[in-house]
């Protein structure tokens, strides 16, 4: 039977029943996608059939070296107005930092796919 309860956001509770083994495998999907409230794992697989996971362990790769190249940038800004000039190679090695950035943005967002994990779609 479905109860409702009004003081929750989603106020309808659904229940159903289900054996050992899916019970089992259930948990092991649970794990494998990272979410441990049943809930959640549930109402985003019957709403979308899957649950993708995407591992985002190389955006931390990309933050550092962005962080690496801001020092780089602000060295630079810093002895533009100190001097009230900057050089051609200086410039040029701004230039160069930033397209640095654009690329590994590029290849972090392509490894981001390629690493998205769907489960529930066998």
């Amino acid at each position: 039977m479905m109860e409702v309860d009004t003081r929750r956001s989603r106020p309808i509770q659904k229940l159903f029943w289900v054996d050992h083994d899916e019970n089992q495998k259930i948990k092991a999907q649970m794990t494998a996608a990272g979410i441990d409230n049943f809930s959640v794992y549930a109402r985003l697989m019957l709403l979308h059939g899957e649950v993708k996971v995407v591992d985002f362990s190389a955006l931390d790769k990309l933050r550092k070296e962005i962080n690496r190249i801001g020092v780089n940038v602000n060295q630079i800004a810093k002895y533009a107005n100190t001097n009230e000039t900057i050089s051609q190679e200086d410039l040029f090695q701004v230039f160069e930092e930033l397209k640095t950035v654009e690329a590994l943005v590029h290849q972090t967002v392509k490894s981001a796919e390629k690493g998205t994990i769907s489960y529930g779609c066998d």
